[in-house]
């Protein structure tokens, strides 16, 4: 017979709610996740394994299938999690690759691109060069543009000197 704490913490657990897992920033929605199983104090690895289940789509549960049909005795939540963390989380080569190659602005302000650049590149990865795929993906207005401010820039540099 469950106590009445674990009870409590199932009724929380049902009392989550949250999006389906957002493969396109798993760190965030799991921050997201943990946060919510603070708040509700809810540290049962059942509990969180069941609950982080249910946010999944047709598509990672397949994935994701041996995980959970036949999961470890403890420790499933932390086994789920590192496992979809594996599937979806690209290589810093994939990541680089993407962005040189096929990173397209969209219909994102150009500030949101160059953030969106930022964070598919490496740490490591000289600003300049982000620059330089950003400036090269923008529309040839916006282009003509930064290519005027930037002239009027080293002419105004100049005369200090």
């Amino acid at each position: 017979m469950a106590t009445a704490n674990e009870d409590s913490k199932v009724t929380a657990s049902v009392a989550i709610t949250m999006s389906p897992l957002l493969p396109s920033n798993i760190t965030v929605w799991f921050a997201l996740l943990e946060t919510q199983f603070r708040t509700a104090d809810i540290s049962s690895d059942k509990i969180r394994f069941a609950t982080l289940g249910k946010c999944l789509d047709g598509r990672l549960l397949q994935q994701i299938e041996g995980v959970m049909t036949d999961p470890t005795t403890t420790g499933r939540y932390a086994e789920l999690k590192g496992e979809l963390i594996r599937i979806l989380t690209d290589t810093d080569s994939a990541r680089l690759k993407k962005l040189v190659e096929s990173e397209e602005m969209g219909d994102r302000k150009s500030s949101e691109f160059y953030h969106h650049l930022r964070k598919l590149a490496n740490p490591s990865t000289p600003d300049d060069f982000i620059l330089t795929v950003w400036r090269n993906r923008l529309s040839v207005r916006i282009r003509r543009i930064l290519t005027a401010v930037d002239d009027t820039n080293r002419r105004g540099r100049k005369s200090h000197f």
